[in-house]
C-alpha cells in the first residue's frame, strides 16, 4: 500500500515520494539484478534507469496494481534487454559464509561445495533458476514471484520443487563420488 501511495505521489510530481521509493527499493533491486547479471556497474545503471524512467513519466504514469512486482519486472526486462536473452547467470554467488577463521582444509571443502552448488545452479533451466533465486535470495513469496514473472503460483511451486529435486539428486551423487575417490 505504501508503494502505491508513493507511485501516486510521483504521478503528481512529488519528488519526496520519488526519493522515498528510490531509497526503499534501490538496494534490493540491485541485489536482485546482480543475481541475474553479476556486473555491479551495469546493474546499478539499469536500476537507476528504471527509476529515471518513472520520474520522467510523472504526470502520465500508469500506476501499477503491484508496484513492487512492477519494479522487479522492469529491472528484469532491462537486464535482459541489455545483455540479451541468451545471457547466462554469472557464477559468482555471495561469499556470505566465508570467514578468515576457517582452516585451509575447511576453506577448501567450502570452496568445493560452493563450486558444486554454482555448477548445479547453472544446470537449471533459466526460469527455474530465476524462481529459485527470487525465493531464496530475495525472500519473495510465491505470489510475488508469480506476479513478477507473469506465471501462476502453482508454476512457481513446480519450479521450486524441480530446483530442489535437482540439487538433492545432483549434490548427493557428487557427494558419493567424492567419498569414493577419497
Amino acid at each position: 500500500m505504501k508503494d502505491l501511495n508513493l507511485f501516486q505521489g510521483i504521478n503528481k510530481g512529488n519528488y519526496t515520494s520519488f526519493d522515498q521509493l528510490f531509497k526503499l527499493h534501490f538496494e534490493p533491486l540491485c541485489k536482485y539484478a546482480y543475481g541475474i547479471y553479476a556486473d555491479r556497474d551495469m546493474v546499478q545503471e539499469v536500476v537507476v534507469d528504471v527509476f529515471t524512467n518513472i520520474w520522467e513519466k510523472r504526470g502520465n504514469l500508469t500506476i501499477p496494481d503491484h508496484p513492487k512486482a512492477y519494479l522487479y519486472q522492469s529491472v528484469r526486462n532491462n537486464i535482459i534487454r541489455k545483455k540479451g536473452e541468451q545471457q547466462q547467470f554469472n557464477e559468482e554467488l555471495s561469499d556470505v559464509f566465508i570467514s578468515t577463521d576457517f582452516t585451509i582444509q575447511e576453506q577448501m571443502v567450502f570452496d568445493e561445495m560452493e563450486h558444486q552448488f554454482k555448477s548445479e545452479l547453472h544446470q537449471l533451466p533459466t526460469r527455474t533458476k530465476e524462481v529459485f533465486l527470487l525465493k531464496r535470495e530475495e525472500e519473495m513469496s510465491y505470489k510475488e514471484i508469480a506476479q513478477l514473472m507473469n506465471i501462476s503460483v502453482s508454476a512457481v511451486e513446480k519450479h521450486m520443487i524441480n530446483a530442489l529435486k535437482h540439487f538433492r539428486t545432483k549434490l548427493q551423487i557428487q557427494g558419493r563420488k567424492s567419498k569414493i575417490n577419497d
